[in-house]
């Protein structure tokens, strides 16, 4: 996800909620529910903007991929033997 201008390329480092949740093809209630259980941890720029880190979506996207692959290779190793 980049906003291009005539100049330059820049990549987004927070994300508005809606865009947030979007990028995890999760909805807004879900983003908010994993802020509430501290797991996302929300950025107040002003008082009327919060922002979530994009690193921080990475890595928890990561952490959700890894868990699942772990748990696909468990299942296939049960089912071989």
């Amino acid at each position: 996800m980049k906003i291009i201008s005539e100049k330059t390329e820049i990549e987004p480092i927070g994300l508005r909620p809606k865009i947030a949740a979007f990028y995890l093809a999760i909805g807004v209630s879900t983003l908010w529910a994993l802020a509430k259980k501290e797991i996302l941890t929300p950025i107040k720029i002003t008082p009327g903007v919060t922002v979530f880190s994009k690193m921080e979506l990475d890595e928890l996207f990561q952490e959700k991929l890894r868990i699942a692959k772990t748990k696909q290779e468990n299942t296939e190793s049960t089912m071989e033997s």
